[in-house]
Formats: structure tokens, sequence, C-alpha cells
């Protein structure tokens, strides 16, 4: 045979072994593949959490960027700062709203919605027994003369690159901070106090409860205790996200941003209640408008989570 023919033959026998090759491969993970199982329903306290839900069908409806940035579930850190075009928040001080009901300082300001969710609280549970309300919505020029006074203070001490490192480690910059968001406020514990005991937040009864019950009231604890991200105080920082989101994310242990990831991770998830579903929770990727088919005349809820997805809340059955 040429030298040319073999070479060909060869070459031949080397492809249909390759094809067979993969063939074999095709057919092995054919005959002994199995389906990804979705991952088993978590919950508590008579709340579930099951993956999938139902496709969104009905009316197209637009919900505009603005809209979104004023939801509850921005994601606000060095990490991910507010982006330039975050709208100032529509925040009331509470003593106007309230008076003295609740135990706020003078000038600490929330969203509506979060002010009645602490008086629904304060019905239950007095807060003034051990709490008050030291800190809420901040603008950027405060949160920015806040950052000047901490890096004089470290100037004192320090050499100016630690000084301005201890600053930003200590106050959040302009853009950094949730407090501007108007969802966030910060906790002072008052009264008699068990300094024995690590976590500020369970140093007295009022705290104690606080850690067990918020959550049915739509808050969460921000951050764990002795985090650095809570700034190193003795003051203890909460979040408003909402009833729906706080029960999602005390049925699953997660903190906010674990409770994202896990949103971004199914797309979509079934929040039951007492065994019936309560909520329908949608992630889906959005930097803009966002344009989405709901059923008409059901209650909604929506929000940029400031990580590239729109979080959206569909009541299972109409109404929250």
């Amino acid at each position: 045979m040429a030298r040319g023919s073999l070479a060909r033959a060869e070459r031949a026998n080397e492809k249909g072994g390759a094809f067979f090759l993969l063939l074999a491969a095709a057919l092995t993970a054919i005959l002994f593949w199995q389906p990804e199982k979705a991952p088993e329903p978590v919950g508590r306290d008579g709340y579930l959490v099951s993956a999938g839900a139902p496709t969104l069908t009905g009316v197209d409806t637009v919900i505009s960027r603005q809209t979104l940035l004023q939801g509850t579930l921005l994601s606000v850190s060095p990490e991910h700062p507010l982006p330039a075009d975050f709208p100032a928040p529509n925040t009331r001080a509470v003593r106007a709203m309230v008076g003295s009901y609740l135990p706020a300082q003078e000038g600490v300001a929330l969203w509506r919605d979060a002010v009645y969710a602490l008086c629904e609280m304060q019905a239950v549970r007095p807060l003034e027994e051990g709490v008050t309300l030291c800190r809420g919505a901040v603008s950027a020029a405060q949160q920015e003369a806040w950052q000047r006074e901490a890096f004089a203070r470290y100037l004192s001490v320090y050499p100016l690159s630690e000084a301005l490192q201890s600053a930003q480690a200590a106050v959040p910059g302009a853009g950094e901070s949730e407090h501007r968001t108007g969802y966030a406020i910060d906790l002072t514990m008052t009264g008699a106090l068990n300094l024995s005991q690590a976590d500020p937040l369970l140093r007295n009864d009022t705290g104690a409860w606080l850690a067990e019950n918020m959550w049915q009231y739509g808050w969460v604890r921000r951050y764990g205790p002795g985090s650095k991200a809570e700034g190193g105080c003795e003051n203890v920082h909460l979040r408003y996200v909402g009833k729906v989101h706080a029960a999602a994310m005390h049925a699953l242990s997660l903190d906010l941003e674990e409770y994202l990831d896990f949103l971004h991770l199914q797309g979509a998830v079934t929040l039951c209640r007492d065994g019936e579903a309560w909520a329908c929770l949608y992630a889906l990727p959005c930097d803009d408008d966002l344009t989405v088919s709901l059923p008409a005349e059901t209650e909604y809820q929506a929000s940029l989570d400031n990580r590239g997805y729109a979080i959206l809340a569909v009541a299972a059955n109409g109404r929250f």
C-alpha cells in the first residue's frame, strides 16, 4: 500500500475510534443520568420555603427603576455601594408620626411602613423597657460628616494612612451605609443590663424578646453579634425588610446576603404559611425598569437588591 494511502487509513481508524468512544460516553451518561433533585423544603415556626413557583402571567406591568430602588432589599456595603441615581428616601420623623409612643431620640426618621411595624411591636412588648431608637435614616452629607469626625479623632492618635483606614472601617462612606435607605435603625440597650452577655441585644429582656420575635413584624438582625460591620459599638443594627421576606429569612435561617444568594440560585420559590401558599418569590435579572406579567388585582412587592436582580414577591392568593 502506498505511504499516503496508509496514512489516510490510519487517520480514518483514529476518527472512527474516537467516534465510538464519544458514543459510548454519551450512552453511559444517558443510562446513568438522574435528574437533579430540587432542594427539600425548609422551614420553622409555621413557615415553609420550597423550590419553584408558578410562571408569572397576566397583565404586563412596568415597575420603574426609581420605585425598585425604594424597595426594602437593597444590599449596601463597601462591595455594593448605592448607585449614583439612588433617590432620597421618603422618610418621616418618628416623633412627628407617633409622638412619644416609641422611645426614639429626636431626629430619628424611617419609612412609614417601618415605623408602623415598630408600633405593632410596641403594642405587644413595650420597647421603652430597655430600648432606645438612636439612629435611623441619614443623608449622604451626614454620613460624610461623621466619617470626617472619625478621621479627625483617629488622626490625633495614628499616622495619616492608618487614621484614614480606621475611620473608613468605623464609619462607612456616604454610599456604603444602609442607613441611607431609610429602612435601618440602631438600638441602644438601656436600663438594667446583663453585661456578662456578649451579645448586646440579649443584655435585657426586651432585647431577648426582639431577637426571638421581631421577624414577625418585618424586622431582622442585620449583622451577627460582634460583627465588624455593626461598627464595633454597643448599638444593635436592625433592618426592615417587610413581613414576607423576614418570614422567609427566618424560615431559612439566612441573613440578607445569604437570602439574596439563595433567591438568585433558585430563581423562584414559594413561601407557605400554616400549610398554605402565602407568597411566591422571584429573582429576576434587572438593572433598570422591570416589565413583568402579574395577575390582575394581586398585591406584590418589588425591590432591586443592588446586586443585579429585582426581587419580586407576589401574593399567592391575591393579598398578603
